[in-house]
């Protein structure tokens, strides 16, 4: 596109995408919890303070108020923990530094989530949980703008960022249900 800058271009193709994936495959988020900043977002969360972001967003950012249960989007490990309590004004490329209280958790088909801004954690490393399980409650831990939300990512392997929206598609999660598809994530957060 003559005389877009190549960023705005990018981050263009970059909602495009996510448009056609949800078509093709289906996005639980049309019926899910709020949503305050998308995977691919340029700015933040804080709507007083619009700043935007040194990088696009690697996650998203849902809306929950301070002490909702965040919950095991799938079932796994707990592979990392982080227990930065006080927030950070500044970016960082340390996960222990901006996610604040945290956990990531490893699952079976070679993925990973990631639960950031917590108030409190109710998992230790090494932990097993279930589907559904409780991982902690909501805050705002880390650099999180001051807004209370979770931040939840998911990741190839350990390190690679991938749209969440392609696997949240199990909805709002139901201790009844059977979820046959190891990648087929629910929410991490009540609906």
């Amino acid at each position: 596109m003559k005389g877009i800058p190549s960023g705005l271009q990018k981050h263009r193709v970059l909602i495009f995408s996510m448009a056609v994936a949800c078509l093709v495959s289906g996005c639980a988020t049309a019926v899910g919890p709020t949503i305050l900043s998308d995977y691919g977002a340029l700015y933040g969360v804080n709507p007083a303070n619009r700043t935007q972001r040194p990088a696009p967003h690697e996650g998203i950012d849902f809306d929950v108020a301070g002490g909702d249960p965040i919950l095991a989007a799938a079932p796994g490990e707990v592979s990392e923990v982080f227990g930065t309590a006080g927030v950070v004004d500044v970016y960082t490329d340390e996960i222990q530094r901006w996610c604040g209280i945290g956990t990531r958790v490893r699952h079976a088909a070679d993925f990973s989530t990631l639960y950031c801004h917590l108030s409190s954690r109710a998992v230790q490393l090494g932990d097993q949980v279930a589907r559904g399980q409780l991982i902690g409650g909501a805050g705002r831990s880390g650099t999180s703008a001051y807004v209370v939300h979770l931040h939840f990512g998911v990741y190839e392997g350990c390190c690679r960022d991938m749209n969440p929206h392609r696997f949240l598609t199990a909805g709002c999660f139901d201790p009844g249900r059977a979820y046959p598809d190891p990648k087929a994530l629910t929410y991490p957060v009540r609906c």
